[in-house]
C-alpha cells in the first residue's frame, strides 16, 4: 500500500473497516498537518492513539472546546495545553474554560476579562486570587466591589484603590481582617472620621494612631485610652499617646498600672498622685523608679510585706519594721528568711504565726523555744502532722494521742519509702498512705481530719490528689462520701 496517496477520508473508511491498521496507520501516513480542525476532532475522539500526531495549530477553540467537553480522557485533556492560540479566548470563554478546567489557569491570558468575569472566576475558585494578580483593570472596580474582593481574597489589598473606599467600606474590611491595617494607610478620608470611630479604630488597629488629628485624638478620654496601652503596644500608637494632653486627669492607680506596662510614658507621669499602693506596684515591677519615690516612710506594713517579698533590695530603704505585724513578718521570713535579724515581733507571733513558719522553716525552731506555749491544740495537729520533729516540744495532755498517732504515721511512711528518718510529711505522702493502707483512716481519724485548710507550700494539684485518697478511704472504712473541698 503506497501511504502517500491515501487522504484523511482514505484513512478515515480504512480505520472504520480495518481498525486492526490503526497501530500501522499511526506509523506509516505522514499527511497529518492536511488535516482541517473538525478532522481533528472526530479523529481524537474515535482514535486518542493518534493524539501524538495531532497539529494543534490547525484547531480553532471550538474545536479544542469540542475535544475537552466530549473526551474522558485525561491525557487528551492534557495535550490540549500544546494548543496555542490562547490570545484569542473572549472572556466569557476563559470563564467557562477555567470553571471547567481550572489546570488551564497558568494559560489565562488576564487582560481578556473584565470585572464581572474576573469575580465570577473568583467566585468559583478564591484560590485563583494568586495568579489574576497580573489583571490590570482595577481601577474599574467600586467600593462595594472591593469589599467583597478583599473579604474573599486578602492577598489582593495591595490591588485596592482605597480612595475609592469610605469610612463604613474601610471599617468592615478591618472589622474582618484586621491586617489590612498596613495596606489602607494610604486612604485619604481620615479628617472625616469622629472620636467615636476613632475609638473603635484603635482598638481593631491601633498601629494607625498617627493617622488621628490632634484635636480629634484629645478629644479622647483616659478610659478609652487606657486599654490600648500595654507592654506590646505598637510604637506608633505611644509615639502618638505622648502627645495627648490630659495626663493631669489621671489618678494614682492610672499612673501604677501604666508605668508598669508602658515605662516611657515616665516622663508624662504627676508622681505625686501616687499613694503607697501605687508605689509597691511601680516598685515591684519598675524597680527603676525608686529614685522617684518619696513615700517610703508612708509604705504600711502590708507594703513593705509586698515590697521585701518581691523586692528584697529594697531592705536597706526600709526604716520601719515596727510597722509589721506578726503574721506580716511569718510572710516576709518565709520568703526571705535571711531578714531574721530584723525581727524584734518574736514574741508577739500568735501559735498560728509560728505554725506557718516552723512548716516553711523548721530551722527557726530555736526562736520558738520561749514561746511554745503560744500553740493551740489546733495549732499543734496543723504543726506536727507535717513536722513530726516537734513532737517533743509538745506538752498538751490531750494530744498524746494525737502525738503516737502522727509518729506512727511518720514510721509507716519511712517504711513506705525505705528511709530511716521522716521530718516531713506533706499531703502526697497522706495520699500514698491512705491508697495502700486505707484501714488506717479509722484508726487516724483524728490526724487525717486535722488536715482540713491547704499548707502553705503544698499545691493544689498535691490537695486533689490527698482528697482523692482520703475520700476512697473513708468511703472504705464508713461508706460514707468523703470531704468537701475547702
Amino acid at each position: 500500500m503506497n501511504w502517500d496517496y491515501l487522504s484523511f477520508y482514505d484513512i478515515y473508511d480504512l480505520l472504520d473497516n480495518r481498525p486492526q491498521l490503526e497501530e500501522e496507520v499511526h506509523n506509516r501516513w505522514t499527511k497529518w498537518n492536511t488535516l482541517s480542525g473538525p478532522q481533528w476532532v472526530y479523529l481524537l475522539l474515535n482514535y486518542p492513539r493518534f493524539i501524538d500526531k495531532c497539529v494543534w495549530s490547525n484547531l480553532e477553540w471550538k474545536q479544542v472546546k469540542q475535544l475537552l467537553v466530549k473526551s474522558n480522557n485525561s491525557t487528551l485533556a492534557q495535550e490540549c495545553r500544546k494548543w496555542q492560540k490562547w490570545d484569542q479566548l473572549r472572556g466569557d470563554e476563559w470563564v467557562w474554560l477555567l470553571s471547567h478546567f481550572p489546570k488551564f489557569i497558568d494559560k489565562c491570558k488576564w487582560e481578556k476579562l473584565d470585572w464581572p468575569q474576573l469575580r465570577q472566576i473568583l467566585e468559583g475558585n478564591p484560590t485563583f486570587a494568586e495568579q489574576c494578580q497580573s489583571w490590570t483593570k482595577w481601577d474599574l472596580l467600586e467600593k462595594d466591589d472591593w469589599v467583597w474582593l478583599l473579604e474573599l481574597a486578602p492577598k489582593l489589598a495591595d490591588k485596592c484603590k482605597w480612595e475609592k473606599l469610605d469610612w463604613p467600606q474601610v471599617k468592615q474590611l478591618l472589622e474582618g481582617n484586621p491586617t489590612f491595617a498596613e495596606q489602607c494607610r494610604s486612604w485619604t478620608k481620615w479628617s472625616k472620621l469622629r472620636k467615636g470611630d476613632w475609638v473603635w479604630l484603635l482598638k481593631f488597629a491601633p498601629e494607625l494612631a498617627d493617622k488621628c488629628n490632634n484635636h480629634c485624638w484629645n478629644m479622647l478620654k483616659w478610659e478609652e485610652l487606657e486599654n490600648l496601652l500595654h507592654k506590646d503596644s505598637p510604637t506608633v500608637l505611644v509615639d502618638k499617646c505622648l502627645e495627648w494632653q490630659h495626663w493631669n486627669t489621671l489618678e494614682g492607680s492610672d499612673w501604677a498600672t501604666l508605668l508598669c506596662e508602658c515605662p516611657r510614658f515616665a516622663a508624662k507621669c504627676y508622681w505625686e498622685k501616687l499613694s503607697g499602693h501605687d508605689w509597691v506596684k511601680v516598685l515591684i515591677n519598675r524597680p527603676e523608679f525608686a529614685a522617684k519615690c518619696h513615700w517610703w516612710e508612708k509604705l504600711s506594713g502590708h507594703d513593705w510585706v509586698k515590697v521585701l517579698i518581691n523586692r528584697p533590695e529594697f531592705a536597706a530603704k526600709c526604716h520601719w519594721w515596727e510597722k509589721l505585724s506578726g503574721q506580716d513578718w511569718v510572710k516576709v521570713l518565709i520568703n526571705h528568711p535571711e531578714f531574721a535579724a530584723k525581727c524584734h515581733w518574736w514574741e508577739k507571733l500568735s501559735g498560728y504565726d509560728w505554725v506557718e513558719l516552723l512548716i516553711n522553716h523548721p530551722e527557726f525552731a530555736a526562736k520558738c523555744e520561749p514561746y511554745w506555749g503560744h500553740l493551740s491544740e489546733e495549732d499543734w495537729k496543723s504543726l506536727l502532722c507535717i513536722r513530726p520533729q516537734f513532737a517533743d516540744k509538745c506538752h498538751c495532755e490531750n494530744l498524746e494521742k494525737y502525738k503516737q498517732q502522727v509518729q506512727e504515721l511518720c514510721r509507716l511512711i519511712c517504711e513506705q519509702r525505705q528511709i530511716k528518718n521522716l521530718k516531713r510529711l506533706d499531703l502526697l505522702d497522706f495520699a500514698e498512705l491512705l491508697r495502700s493502707h486505707p484501714g488506717l483512716y479509722a484508726s487516724h481519724k483524728n490526724v487525717f481530719q486535722s488536715i482540713q485548710i491547704l499548707p502553705n507550700g503544698c499545691t493544689h494539684d498535691d490537695w486533689l490528689e490527698f482528697n482523692k485518697a482520703f475520700t476512697a478511704a473513708r468511703v472504705f472504712c464508713e461508706g460514707e462520701q468523703g470531704p468537701s473541698m475547702p
